[in-house]
């Protein structure tokens, strides 16, 4: 563009081009890691009249023009925040997006006055809210400055997330407000897979064999004690990020790097890489509620696949009357010593193995 040109100012907010530019990233990245008949069919889509890269290029030019503050809809939402109720007070760590988490915010809302610590102004969640402080959640003193800040004006009973990069700050930010719950080292016990994996081996949880890889070379000697197929998978994140199957000891350099890429992207918790057992069957979680010391499975979960050799979740079913959940209803209380209280365990099993836990993961809810 002509330097005497003004730039065009675009409608959207650099935090909406931000997220714009990590999707497509990872779009990226995955076509990289695609045969190339598969990448060019998937590029094509992508490139159609009206696809996704249409919409990509828009919020990219956002992010070189974003809109400045007394244009940005986020700084200027009219709307106002719920008035409290009386009720007891919940603070929500980072709700998150509305699209894919509008849905809890409203739920706890339903039963709770709600406060959040949001990264950014609030656009859709003010109809939910009471109260609000802005502040980076992953930054612990600025979390906990604005929790404090938060309690100080309302009498905060409870405290939860529902991003799983976000258990171990919002554990210590719990206690730093007198509120009971996990310790912090459960939650990093749950975020971290590798303690996860020597919690299983010490509670005779049945588990995949799971290796620590630091370099090429250890992922190599791992896959070949371990035998093929194998997954690599960084051993924080969250979301099948950095995980991938491996068939060949060709494949193998490539997909570890891309395991060392997904343990580096945002929030990241450990650069630690896992080598593990690949077990081929039916993925389920059963998702369980542990209150005052007793664990009760509330539902099961059944995981559809897709995108192989990576583990992308393309939907999940969830039936009331499956006949699992009476199955592992006697197993889960005896797996109290194992790490986090508000849980998932998924598990992958084939005939030969068995069920075998695959990793443990907690969603935060704390309380006085």
């Amino acid at each position: 563009m002509p330097n005497d040109q003004p730039a065009t100012v675009s409608a959207y907010t650099a935090d909406q081009a931000a997220c714009a530019a990590a999707l497509l990233r990872t779009v990226t990245s995955r076509l990289q890691g695609l045969p190339a008949d598969q990448a060019s069919a998937l590029a094509r889509l992508l490139h159609a009249p009206g696809g996704l890269a249409t919409d990509m290029q828009t919020l990219l030019e956002a992010a070189r023009h974003p809109a400045p503050a007394d244009k940005d809809p986020a700084l200027n939402d009219p709307r106002p925040l719920r008035q409290p109720t009386g009720r007891p007070v919940v603070l929500v760590v980072a709700p998150n997006d509305e699209l894919y988490r509008g849905y809890c915010l409203a739920s706890v809302a339903a039963a709770y006055d709600t406060v959040v610590i949001t990264p950014t102004p609030l656009t859709w969640e003010h109809p939910h809210v009471i109260d609000h402080e802005q502040a980076d959640p992953y930054d612990l003193d600025a979390l906990i400055t604005a929790g404090q800040t938060l309690a100080a004006r309302r009498p905060v009973a409870g405290v939860l997330t529902w991003n799983e990069t976000l258990l171990v700050n919002t554990s210590r930010l719990a206690r730093h407000l007198g509120l009971h719950g996990d310790r912090p080292g459960v939650m990093r016990a749950c975020r971290d897979k590798a303690s996860s994996r020597a919690l299983f081996d010490r509670h005779q949880v049945p588990s995949a064999t799971s290796v620590k890889a630091v370099t090429v070379t250890d992922a190599v000697a791992a896959a070949q004690a371990i035998g093929y197929p194998v997954v690599v998978k960084p051993a924080g994140q969250a979301g099948s990020v950095g995980v991938i199957r491996v068939d060949t000891p060709g494949q193998l350099p490539d997909a570890f790097s891309f395991a060392t890429a997904g343990a580096q992207l945002d929030g990241w918790e450990s650069a630690v890489v896992l080598v593990e057992e690949y077990l081929d069957g039916e993925e389920i979680s059963v998702e369980c509620i542990t209150h005052q010391g007793v664990t009760t499975p509330v539902a099961i979960t059944r995981k559809q696949l897709g995108f192989a050799p990576y583990f992308e979740e393309t939907g999940h079913s969830v039936d009331a009357a499956d006949p699992l959940l009476p199955a592992v209803g006697s197993i889960a209380p005896g797996r109290r010593g194992c790490p986090g209280r508000h849980l998932r365990h998924p598990a992958r099993g084939d005939a030969a193995h068995g069920d075998r836990t695959t990793h443990r993961r907690g969603q935060r809810a704390d309380r006085r």
